[in-house]
């Protein structure tokens, strides 16, 4: 979800966002309007595997 995103706003950003995965987080924070409901799910991702 945040790829896409990231490829809609600007083609380094989805370069980026492929290339080194953890610079996509950056991406979601500077742009939390248009990437905040990707980084919610990335946090949930990230608690259910901590919670595994």
């Amino acid at each position: 979800m945040l790829l896409i995103t990231s490829w809609k706003e600007d083609y380094a950003w989805g370069l980026f966002t492929v290339l080194l995965p953890p610079v996509s987080y950056l991406f979601a924070l500077f742009q939390l309007d248009k990437a905040g409901q990707s980084i919610l799910l990335a946090i949930a991702g990230w608690v259910l595997i901590f919670l595994a």
